[in-house]
């Protein structure tokens, strides 16, 4: 799956400029496929999520039963991870036909809400440093974020003396993510 939205077997991936835009009719016909068709990557892994079995599945709680014997199928599902963006996806199975759909959401649009003190002393640095007034969900959680909460955490907690070093690597960690 590629990471962005797809519409007509086209993306042009999300935080990820030097891609360009992927169509796959051209990777069809260049490649010679019969039927190639994108689908974005988190629309993929809610498809996945469906054959899981109980062990390929971790709780975030310690020591909590989530599922029982098996997941329930049948239930709503929500799949979310970072990465070049947050990816967000939700699974809902129709129960007269049994049919499956999965649907990308915008979820990583959403306004980051700060929780505590530490939480606020980032929001204003992210507003300052980033100079946008609105901080989202990837501004806090994707890949592009690294360099940045870093940063924070040096300046938050220390002189920033001791993370300078880093700063260089970290950057480059987030222009390759």
């Amino acid at each position: 799956g590629v990471a962005g939205l797809v519409t007509q077997n086209r993306c042009n991936a999300v935080n990820i400029s030097h891609w360009g835009v992927m169509d796959g009719n051209d990777v069809e016909t260049s490649v010679g496929f019969e039927r190639f068709v994108l689908l974005n990557d988190f629309v993929a892994n809610g498809w996945g999520i469906l054959g899981l079995d109980k062990e390929d599945i971790v709780s975030l709680k310690t020591g909590q039963d989530i599922y029982g014997p098996r997941p329930n199928n049948s239930a709503p599902k929500v799949c979310i991870g970072p990465g070049t963006g947050l990816g967000m996806v939700y699974v809902v199975v129709d129960k007269k036909s049994g049919n499956a759909e999965s649907y990308a959401s915008e979820g990583g649009s959403q306004v980051w809400g700060p929780k505590n003190d530490q939480d606020d002393s980032l929001l204003k640095y992210m507003r300052k440093v980033r100079n946008i007034p609105r901080i989202t969900m990837e501004h806090v959680c994707c890949g592009s974020a690294l360099p940045l909460i870093y940063d924070f955490i040096c300046n938050y907690y220390a002189d920033g003396n001791e993370c300078e070093f880093v700063q260089n690597d970290m950057k480059d960690i987030a222009d390759r993510a």
